[in-house]
């Protein structure tokens, strides 16, 4: 029944460490859940989204990972949401946005996702990123966009080499020719 009266729990900068607990999903009466700054590591349990009364989620500075439970998008009286700062990856798409319906602010920058965030999340909340919208200076984007870089060089040098060749092959061809008729002159 103890559970049934706590609204807040600030875990802030307490250098918490191990994953975040599946039970924190029962506390039916959670309206705030404050885990930023700690040591945090695993994923965001799917629990969470249970919390239907949850109006603020920090999970900020930790070093979270995986993707985004689509289960968060049962938490229809959010109002801030901030999960910067985390090794979170997939499809930062699994939120919609929509169902947050008193949504004022996310904060999402500095993670692995393999998208851009979307544009249209300004329309609904305060919406902070990383610098020009990418997913986090994400070293998986750069790494495969300097591979492709790397790719197309390698396919123009070989290219220039293979004419390169050709025209000198196609010279030497072209003396032989003219040897071969200058001695049968």
């Amino acid at each position: 029944w103890i559970l049934n009266i706590i609204t807040i729990l600030d875990f802030n900068s307490l250098e918490l460490k191990g994953k975040i607990s599946k039970a924190f999903g029962s506390i039916n009466t959670l309206k705030t859940l404050n885990l930023g700054n700690n040591s945090l590591s695993g994923e965001i349990p799917k629990e969470l989204g249970n919390l239907i009364n949850l109006e603020e989620l920090n999970i900020n500075d930790n070093k979270i990972s995986g993707n985004i439970p689509i289960e968060l998008n049962q938490l229809v009286e959010l109002k801030k949401l901030d999960i910067s700062n985390n090794l979170l990856s997939g499809d930062i798409n699994n939120i919609n946005i929509k169902s947050f319906t008193n949504i004022e602010e996310i904060s999402a920058g500095n993670n692995y996702f393999e998208k851009r965030i979307p544009k249209q999340w300004t329309l609904y909340a305060n919406v902070t990123v990383d610098k020009n919208n990418e997913p986090n200076n994400s070293k998986w984007y750069d790494e495969k966009l300097i591979l492709i870089a790397i790719i197309i060089l390698i396919s123009f040098i070989c290219c220039i080499y293979g004419i390169i060749h050709e025209r000198n092959q196609h010279k030497k061809d072209r003396n032989k020719r003219k040897k071969l008729f200058d001695q049968a002159n």
